[in-house]
């Protein structure tokens, strides 16, 4: 199986880490579904939710790190023997690309619910800076072995953290709206 993968990888890019994406980006969010789940609903499981982190992971985070990724390291090739590069490149990656892919997670999550661009504003006004907190806790670490894999794997790893770090981002995705109308509202998940 793993040489399929790994066969799959080389033929088709882009697609397998779409579909590897999609997969792990689908079955995490039913397990965080499953931590998160309301006592008053305990068999409710919201397949619109999962089907909204399966479109992010398919149409915009793996294709992202596919092109991100091979970007970077070109980018950082003139200093790649200086000692500690990879702290360099994840301190670039959590100041300069982690904030705007946030952003774009967040509003992206709240306008897919079927919400207005208010309350996508007010998403990104509530929750960006903490969610930004847990991907310097998250990635700050992760990005270690991130930053020292062979490119072609790197989607691949980010899903394997995003198991943890997608609880993050569907906790502040989903969280209460203050200030929508009629009082505090929920996000992107449960209704």
């Amino acid at each position: 199986m793993l040489h399929a993968y790994l066969r799959l990888l080389e033929q088709r890019p882009l697609r397998t880490k779409m579909c590897t994406s999609g997969a792990i980006g689908g079955i995490s969010d039913v397990v965080r579904q499953a931590i998160e789940r309301d006592p008053a609903r305990p068999t409710a499981w919201d397949a619109e939710r999962t089907a909204r982190q399966v479109g992010f992971a398919v149409a915009l985070h793996a294709p992202f790190l596919h092109a991100y990724h091979p970007r970077l390291e070109r980018f950082f090739a003139p200093w790649a023997r200086l000692r500690g590069i990879t702290v360099v490149k994840t301190v670039f990656d959590q100041l300069f690309v982690a904030p705007p892919f946030l952003a774009v997670f967040l509003t992206f999550t709240t306008l897919a619910e079927g919400r207005a661009p208010a309350d996508a504003g007010r998403r990104l006004e509530q929750q960006l800076f903490p969610l930004w907190q847990d991907s310097v806790c998250t990635w700050g670490l992760a990005h270690l072995v991130t930053f020292n894999l062979p490119v072609r794997f790197r989607v691949l790893w980010h899903d394997v953290v995003r198991l943890w770090f997608g609880t993050r981002m569907s906790l502040r995705s989903n969280a209460p709206l203050a200030g929508a109308e009629g009082g505090a509202q929920g996000g992107t998940s449960t209704r």
